[in-house]
């Protein structure tokens, strides 16, 4: 392993830990508009597990996530996906399973008029491989199949530091969910910040106007996609 990736899995980035909004915090300048919302998928869109979501029958949606990914479609906001499969490497599922995962993902959003417009995803064990996240290899390859690029709004929602951290590297904006292993997350970030104030208040990050340092942490997709709508309205 990488020193930088080394670093990586032992402590949250220094921009991680810049501030970590709330509901209350957002605002039409903070949260603007998305040109595409990316999400990762265990615990943001499906239910996770330790154990890895192995089969189609194991793939249950999280209450409200695929009517938020059809409310932003009917929006115009194009929806993707970037997920590490690493289970693939463990030998606990294959690629068939995926994709009929993925094909019982797209049944069911087709139901409320919605849709994933790019897909990608990593099997790699390697945490060295460019693809797999932290790394944001499957980022660029969604931006550039869909031709769409910083300096336009684009989203990664995750629960995982190692998305956040994608996010921050791929040069777009990294939204933390609740689900999955989000509210732990919260809580390993928000400890760092009170254990290294220092992060937080000389860096000059804080008061600086870049918005882009932030970290909006929502309960669900769900609900991002509720507050996007009524700050924007």
């Amino acid at each position: 392993m990488s020193q930088i990736n080394q670093t990586a899995s032992q402590q949250p980035d220094r921009l991680l830990i810049n501030d970590l909004l709330t509901t209350e915090d957002v605002s039409q300048e903070t949260l603007p508009w998305p040109d595409l919302v990316i999400l990762d998928r265990d615990g943001v869109i499906n239910e996770d597990s330790k154990a890895y979501i192995k089969s189609s029958d194991e793939w249950h949606p999280i209450a409200g996530s695929l009517e938020a990914i059809a409310t932003l479609n009917q929006a115009g906001v194009p929806v993707a996906i970037a997920t590490n499969q690493r289970g693939i490497a463990l030998g606990l599922y294959d690629h068939q399973a995926l994709d009929e995962m993925h094909q019982k993902m797209a049944a069911l959003l087709d139901e409320h008029q919605g849709k994933i417009v790019a897909l990608e995803y990593c099997t790699a064990d390697d945490p060295a491989h460019p693809d797999r996240k932290p790394n944001p290899g499957m980022l660029h390859k969604i931006m550039a199949q869909l031709a769409i690029m910083p300096p336009q709004v684009i989203y990664f929602v995750g629960d995982k530091q190692s998305d956040l951290e994608a996010g921050k590297r791929a040069g777009i904006r990294p939204v933390l969910v609740r689900t999955g292993n989000g509210a732990e997350t919260e809580r390993k970030l928000q400890q760092a910040l009170v254990e290294t104030p220092q992060c937080h208040n000389n860096d000059g990050l804080e008061n600086d106007g870049n918005h882009e340092n932030t970290i909006p942490c929502f309960a669900s997709l769900a609900e991002f996609v509720t507050i996007l709508q009524r700050l924007h309205q």
